[in-house]
């Protein structure tokens, strides 16, 4: 029988995947489809091959089938129009990193087992190599030929094939890392390899080139991560269908029982050109070799793609075929082509309801894609160019800009007039005046010389769709975008489409204005901001290679200060590792003074403020009196002795010395680097004294050039010494300066922005009042529900119950929180739509907890709270890059074995700073010279343990920063889950990916993760309720928001009993914690709570009480359990 097979799929236990990847979801996709077998995927993780062993049984041989009840149950959403039966075959995705042959080797290769008691001796072997329970597809050290010898000792009738092999950074013939043949990897039983999988960048044609492979079947999967990525490349048998008939068809290539394939158009695939994803640099084959393989940009290494590394290992010509090949197509998925028909995102409801609504018609995807007449696809009148875009496809008469560096490339099949004529021209399918688009494995992008004849004609960013106009934009945001080269202030309210506005402005600049890109600077707050900020660059710009500098004020000042210091790059150390720091600092003091009069806390914002102000040690004025400022100052000078011992400096140090190196001491004004024509500053409400003068360091004294975009009631960092009158007194600073107000809102609904106005201005009068608030006129809810709840504990399962409404239901999971009783309010959210904010830190751990023993996926949006978890694997990667604190040392000490004790390393760490040694230096002198106030036994555990860093050194020495971690992580089993630690996986992987940005920039990657701050640690891609901080939020948005603790206290928030904060800055920021929100928004508080070591009564926050009664809709939490007790038969 002929069927079509996916075999290389993932399962919700991989890292990256859809959350909802099981088995039922594959096989309601598979039978969409019209796939009738396919993989399942991770069955190496413990925990998903426990899933698949209870819901699959036996059925052909070899081949498994879901259990009868759980198909009903899935047959239920799936149209009776795909009819096919759904088979899963037993399957897994390895990755083999390890070195050979003098080079790292990293490549993915597929298992396939006959049945569950294979699959459990393979994966018990390789639980005993490496760690297989922290990620569906394992990272073992093992050579790929080690692992095929395994696991045909396991069985005879299981298959090894290599995973999509001409992928760059891990296959088997990648350029990043790979072989240049199937036996240099697999040396002596490379007869064993029957097949190899092509990838979405390569087709059988490009494969077809290399002569190496004529021997090995070529199949075709599509890797897929979720569901409905299902089938976008596939398999044809005609055999029975059963394991080994499957195998047999693949190991033979018997062109009668294996039929081809079904693939991805390969330019589409990401990794199909060459090129650099950061720069925006795409090229061809052709183009890298002229460029010697160089980013025309940066000047680093472009990744070399699919296309150049087949022409690497060619040896026959373009379009020339061996005799044994088998037939493939082209396809492009249905909900792709309905997402270029319908101009919205592929993951829309609008596409998903027409993907819906044409298979319950025409039937199954792939009868629809490749056999089903043009003819009957017309006559769904419902979407008019879906027959025709389905015959290009057929026909490869379509446009594909090639993928690259990661990006996938894109399918065009009409462009924008002819499908907006077409639309309205039926007729034109039915005859043979249609257009052609012929689809050339050529780049469709610029090439390097082409740019710069276009540099010199003048030509930049000249292309008609981007014209003066500035279509899409307010009047104000237009007089902001058009704005001349003075000074210009734009106070801009939530959700008023800031960052649009600025970079449509910085746009214009490059495209209209002919601005050097270079000559332009932008500043942020976080590294999330200024990515987003890039991106929108990035889709506006004709030629999006060229950006202008976009950072963060600690970036940006460590580019400055590296410039300015060549070579040397200040390693910059964390707000954990200096508050350890000025402890050191105040027990040297003490030691001289004795007993400190400040806590450290105390001592620490003291400094830092300092630091803010551009304050030196000789400066320094508490307002506490002569003694505690004299005190102090000692502790300053001791704490920058220290980080000058140790070679390292803090966030404050960073602005602190680029403001000393550019302007005078005695004022702001100066000349500023030329370098930058153009400065524009994001959340410029936010800025301390030491940014406020780099700012006005950057640009001439009268301001020329200098663009500000903020809010003023959204200035909430006073703790970290952000001033709002430095916002308020631009026009004073600049006296030619415009002023444009943004009050357009974008994002929320009318309501909730109602609402945020009430408690930012409550006592204003309604005129102004009205005038100064932003609106959006979107309609929505029109009360946000308030729950009052017990406790803080019920205040979170409150919280529970009402996402799982929100979400519809989860199953089983729900019974924690109490069943649905009906969900037809339910919106149909997802878990990552809904964001849940605080203002302590102790409600996120309570938060926490109770989602996670309730079974609701959670990220935990705190840069610390994921650092803690991988600690111990960033201080080992320090302390090989040669550049630890003494901490470091410290932190790793429990990974050794008899390692020094705790108090053996403060005299190690005492005994070092006496004699002004950084930590490397005094780990490396502690071997060769006594420490005398140390016993012989301490020293023989402390060179013990120096030794083996030693020799761990050694072995990571050359490599790039990604596989290092990767070794340290697999030598002392780092991925292992703590009994505590639910989001360690989490953090490893996420410090994983980070890593691959940085190459084999070691100490840049170090310095990079000093400076992320809460926000940077919200994962986009989560597929999770977030829980974060109010001042985790600002900058994000969300459909749905709770803000937690609602109480007095908390919202405005009280240090102690008797310390309260500042109530101007509480009100802004419960202000920003309320305009994140878009769609929907739930106050919670708790009628009792944990508060100063006691349990105290909690009143409803003042500034709830100043929102109006009609805007509210009051609801009580979870109620209390009422407890039973039986009378006695013998009382009255």
């Amino acid at each position: 029988m002929k069927f079509i097979a996916d075999l290389h799929v993932h399962s919700k236990f991989s890292i990256a995947t859809a959350k909802n990847l099981d088995l039922e979801n594959l096989y309601i996709a598979a039978r969409k489809k019209g796939i009738a077998v396919v993989g399942t995927g991770d069955f190496t993780h413990p925990g998903w091959r426990a899933e698949i062993r209870e819901k699959l049984i036996l059925s052909e041989s070899g081949l498994y089938r879901l259990k009868k009840e759980i198909e009903q149950e899935c047959d239920q959403q799936v149209p009776a129009s795909c009819c096919r039966e759904v088979r899963f075959i037993l399957s897994s995705e390895i990755s083999n990193i390890y070195k050979k042959a003098g080079k790292t080797r990293k490549n993915h290769n597929l298992i396939f087992v006959p049945d569950f008691d294979t699959a459990d001796r393979f994966s018990d072997k390789l639980d005993r190599i490496g760690n297989i329970n922290s990620d569906g597809r394992p990272i073992l050290g093992l050579d790929a030929r080690d692992m095929l010898e395994i696991l045909l000792e396991t069985s005879e009738t299981a298959m090894f094939v290599p995973a999509h092999i001409w992928t760059p950074w891990f296959s088997l013939l990648g350029s990043k890392s790979g072989f240049d043949s199937v036996e240099e990897c697999f040396e002596d039983l490379s007869e064993y390899i029957y097949a190899v999988e092509t990838g979405l960048s390569s087709d059988p044609a490009m494969n077809w080139r290399v002569s190496n492979l004529d021997r090995m079947t070529l199949i075709s999967n599509s890797d897929a991560h979720s569901p409905m990525k299902l089938g976008r490349e596939a398999n044809v048998f005609d055999t029975e269908r059963a394991y080994d008939a499957i195998l047999s068809a693949i190991k033979s290539g018997n062109p009668d029982q294996f039929k081809g394939t079904l693939e991805f158009f390969p330019e589409e695939g990401k990794y199909h050109l060459d090129g650099h994803r950061k720069c925006r640099v795409r090229c061809t084959p052709a183009e890298t070799m002229a460029n010697k393989g160089i980013c025309p940009v940066c000047g680093k290494q472009l990744t070399v793609g699919v296309l150049y590394r087949v022409e690497e290992l060619a040896d026959r010509t373009d379009g020339q075929r061996p005799g044994n090949t088998h037939p493939y197509r082209s396809i492009v998925s249905l909900a792709e082509i309905l997402s270029r028909i319908l101009s919205v995102g592929v993951n829309s409801k609008k596409v998903q309801k027409a993907y819906h609504q044409t298979i319950s018609a025409l039937g199954d995807e792939f009868s629809i894609l490749l056999h089903l007449p043009i003819e009957e696809i017309k006559k769904n009148k419902s979407l008019p160019l879906l027959g025709e875009a389905i015959r290009r496809m057929r026909k490869k008469e379509i446009k594909v800009i090639g993928g690259y560096d990661g990006e996938f490339g894109t399918i065009q099949f009409f462009d924008d007039n002819e499908q907006r004529r077409l639309s309205g021209q039926k007729a034109l399918f039915d005859g043979e005046d249609t257009i052609n688009i012929e689809l050339k494995r050529k780049w469709v992008g610029f090439s390097t010389e082409k740019k710069d004849r276009a540099e010199k004609s003048g030509k930049i960013g000249e292309r008609k769709d981007r014209a003066v106009a500035n279509p899409g934009l307010n009047p104000a945001q237009r007089q902001a975008v058009e704005h001349g080269d003075t000074p210009l202030v734009i106070s801009a309210g939530p959700g008023t489409g800031k960052t649009m506005t600025v970079t449509r402005r910085m746009a214009r600049l490059i495209q209209e204005k002919k601005v050097n890109p270079h000559r332009i600077l932008a500043v942020t707050f976080t590294n999330k901001a200024a990515e987003e900020m890039r991106t929108r660059l990035k889709s506006q710009l004709t030629f999006p290679e060229n950006l202008p500098m976009v950072a963060t004020f600690h970036a940006l000042c460590l580019d400055l200060l590296k410039q300015q210091s060549p070579g040397t790059l200040p390693r910059v150390i964390d707000e954990n590792s200096r508050r350890l720091l000025i402890k050191d600092a105040i027990q040297i003091v003490s030691d001289k003074k004795g007993t400190p009069p400040l806590k450290p806390h105390v001592v620490d914002q003291m400094i830092m403020t300092a630091k803010q102000k551009i304050t030196g040690v000789d400066d320094m004025v508490t307002g506490q009196g002569e003694e505690i400022d004299q005190w102090v100052s000692a502790v300053y000078r001791a704490y920058q002795k220290i980080m000058k011992i140790l070679e390292v400096c803090d966030f404050e140090d960073l602005i602190f010395k680029v403001v000393e190196n550019l302007a005078p001491p005695s004022g702001t004004q100066t000349h500023g680097p030329p370098r930058f024509k153009y400065v524009f500053v994001d959340e410029y409400q936010d800025i301390n004294e030491g940014q406020y003068r780099l700012v006005r360091a950057l640009v001439p004294e009268n301001g020329t050039g200098l663009c500000v975009i903020g809010d003023p009631d959204q200035s909430i960092y006073g703790f970290r010494g952000s001033d709002v009158r430095f916002f308020e007194r631009f026009i004073q600073d600049f006296p030619g300066a415009t002023r444009v107000c943004l009050n357009r809102n974008y994002r929320s609904v009318e309501t909730i922005l109602k609402l945020s106005a009430q408690v930012i201005r409550p006592e204003q009068p309604d005129a102004d009042h009205n005038a100064r608030r932003v609106y959006s006129g979107r309609e929505g809810i029109r009360r946000v529900e308030i729950h009052t709840c017990r406790t803080e504990r019920d205040e979170a399962a409150t919280i529970g119950r009402r996402i799982v409404h929100l979400i519809g239901g989860r199953g089983y999971h729900d019974l924690d929180l109490g069943r649905m009783e009906n969900n037809t309010e339910a919106g149909g959210y997802g878990f990552e739509d809904i964001a849940v904010l605080y203002r302590t830190r102790l409600q996120g751990d309570i938060l926490a907890d109770v989602f996670q023993k309730t079974g609701i996926p959670y990220q935990v949006v705190q840069r610390r709270y994921l650092f803690d978890k991988v600690r111990q694997l960033v201080s080992l990667l320090t302390i090989t890059e040669g550049r630890p604190l003494y901490g470091d040392v410290e932190t790793v000490r429990s990974l050794f074995t008899d390692a020094p004790t705790v108090e053996t390393l403060k005299i190690f760490k005492k005994w070092g700073l006496t004699r002004k040694f950084t930590p490397w230096q005094a780990l490396n002198q502690a071997r060769i010279q006594a420490i005398s106030t140390m016993s012989r036994a301490r020293q023989r555990r402390l060179d013990q343990m120096i030794r083996q860093l030693k020799t761990l050194q050694s072995e990571l020495e050359g490599l790039d920063v990604h596989r290092k971690l990767t070794l340290l992580i697999e030598k002392f089993n780092l991925s292992a889950p703590g009994k505590d630690e639910p989001d360690q996986g989490r953090a490893i992987s996420e410090l994983v990916q980070k890593a691959k940005a940085y190459g084999d920039q070691t100490a840049a990657f170090l310095s990079g993760l000093a400076l992320e701050t809460d926000t940077d640690a919200y994962c986009e891609k989560a597929r999770t309720v977030s829980l974060m901080s109010m001042h985790a939020a600002k900058g994000l948005e969300f459909p749905v928001v709770f803000i937690a603790g609602c109480e007095d206290g908390l919202i405005p928030f009280h240090r102690s009993e008797d310390e309260a904060g500042d109530v101007g800055e509480e009100r802004r920021l419960f202000y920003v914690a309320i305009t994140r929100a878009k769609e929907e928004l739930f106050f919670t508080r708790a009628k009792t709570r944990s508060r100063y070591g006691k349990r105290v009564k909690q009143q409803a926050s003042p500034f709830v009480r100043t929102i109006e009664a009609g805007l509210l809709d009051q609801h009580n939490g979870i109620p209390k359990k009422r407890r039973y007790i039986q009378r006695s038969l013998f009382t009255g």
